[in-house]
């Protein structure tokens, strides 16, 4: 039975030798978990990572980028500048951006009644998706705004 690939992720870069690649990534379910795909200009398949449960990875598709560009650099220069622009560059990002996500989260908790934090504590969840801390967030910004109404 043929897979669906699905939340396609493009990685371009031209390096400074004028060598462009483009790196399209795909996740895809398997019998027994998914695997991420990556394919070099949409057409050759070039690095695939299977997991049953969850990768540990510092952003989506980064150990499959990472087999691809060491496949495919034309040279050591082009791989070393590819490594550094799409894999290092983007691990800084999206530590950036969880930082500034903690942040205003802690932020929006900080602003709610006692009452509430109290009743967040007694409930004791676990936080396991980034969709639930986001349901989470959208109701602290909205208990807030009602809180700052009274």
């Amino acid at each position: 039975m043929a897979r669906k690939f699905y939340d396609l992720k493009i990685f371009k870069h031209t390096t400074k030798a004028g060598n462009t690649y483009n790196f399209y990534c795909y996740s895809q379910d398997t019998n027994y978990g998914f695997r991420h795909v990556c394919f070099l200009d949409d057409k050759t398949q070039v690095a695939k990572a299977c997991y049953y449960n969850r990768t540990w990875e510092s952003f989506e598709y980064q150990t499959v980028l990472n087999q691809a560009i060491k496949k495919v650099a034309r040279t050591e220069q082009d791989e070393q500048e590819l490594v550094t622009v799409l894999i290092e560059h983007k691990k800084i990002q999206e530590q950036q951006e969880t930082e500034q996500y903690l942040q205003e989260f802690e932020t929006e908790y900080n602003k709610l009644p006692e009452n509430c934090k109290k009743a967040l504590a007694d409930l004791d969840i676990m936080l396991e998706t980034q969709e639930q801390a986001d349901s989470l967030m959208r109701t602290m910004k909205m208990i807030n705004i009602m809180a700052s109404l009274s």
